[in-house]
């Protein structure tokens, strides 16, 4: 199948997860009406959430208890569904925002009709091909995260407020998400050119007040990708170390900057950068700035650019 092929297949399937979950949030009489709940969700799907395991410390005992079951998670076990029993699991060490996008996570797997077919013949996570494993991945994630974010009734609540880092993070509590899924939702999904960079943890610069942070990954609105597809982001000092590590750095402004990036027509923009952190990441959101006023000397600036990759470009 070539990419043309897979990308209308992916938004076909997009399109077809949305309508499940809108189908499930409409059944249970919430939609609009943020946070979804969790038990009413599991119940009209006709499952049961047996309480919470420690499921890392009993996945020997789980695998040899449910062969046919779906273990979610390819490096940690996070949430199990058996089809068989109707039962999802749901381990305890979760943050508890976390809690209910991995039980609608297993959720999706019931309800997504190709995937319960394939799992009710017996198929499971160790006899899935690694391509089919990754999809079923992706798509409930994208189930769970469209009850999350009730389709979108997230996205129209975004539109009457600001243009602004503060907006999804304002409307996360009130959908019951993390702040890191509703700032990604939020610029994924939004109207204009806009990215968001995920930092790791600030780093120190040594002997100087600035701080810089790792860039894990980036996330783009469409809109952006068609007019800026995958740019060079500006970078300086290409290749040093700061405090013994090398790789993709980005300075943190203390609370806004701006970045200048070339369209795909090779014409200069201006984006104004706003930050905003927690205890485990930096946020960093480009939007462009429409004024005339003068522009300000850029703040953001990228060490060792060309490792840079954005979320597509994730293995």
């Amino acid at each position: 199948m070539n990419s043309r092929a897979q990308t209308a297949q992916a938004v076909q399937s997009n399109e077809e997860i949305e309508a499940f979950a809108r189908k499930l949030l409409d059944r249970v009489g919430v939609y609009g009406k943020p946070p979804t709940p969790e038990a009413a969700i599991i119940a009209v799907a006709s499952l049961v959430k047996h309480g919470e395991l420690d499921l890392e410390a009993e996945r020997a005992s789980l695998l040899k208890q449910f062969g046919a079951a779906l273990i979610s998670g390819l490096k940690k076990i996070q949430g199990l569904l058996d089809l068989r029993e109707r039962v999802i699991f749901v381990t305890s060490d979760l943050h508890e925002k976390r809690k209910p996008f991995v039980a609608f996570h297993e959720v999706g797997h019931s309800v997504i009709p190709w995937q319960r077919d394939v799992l009710c013949r017996g198929d499971d996570n160790l006899s899935l091909s690694p391509n089919t494993k990754q999809l079923f991945e992706a798509e409930a994630n994208s189930f769970a995260a469209n009850l999350i974010f009730q389709v979108d009734a997230f996205d129209n609540e975004a539109k009457d407020c600001s243009f602004a880092i503060q907006t999804p993070i304002l409307l996360a509590d009130r959908y019951g998400a993390s702040y890191h899924s509703a700032l990604r939702r939020y610029v994924e999904r939004h109207e204009s050119p806009c990215a968001l960079l995920i930092l790791g943890q600030a780093i120190q610069v040594v002997g100087q007040s600035r701080k810089l942070g790792h860039v894990r990954y980036i996330v783009s609105s469409k809109q952006f990708k068609g007019q800026f597809g995958h740019p060079e982001w500006p970078h300086v000092l290409g290749g040093q170390t700061v405090n013994g590590r090398v790789g993709t750095l980005v300075e943190i402004p203390r609370a806004q900057g701006q970045v200048l990036l070339r369209d795909l027509d090779g014409n200069e923009r201006a984006f104004l950068c706003e930050r905003w952190t927690n205890q485990f990441e930096t946020f960093l959101m480009l939007r462009p700035i429409r004024t005339k006023r003068k522009l300000f000397a850029p703040r953001i600036v990228l060490i060792s650019g060309s490792d840079l990759k954005d979320e597509e470009g994730k293995a």
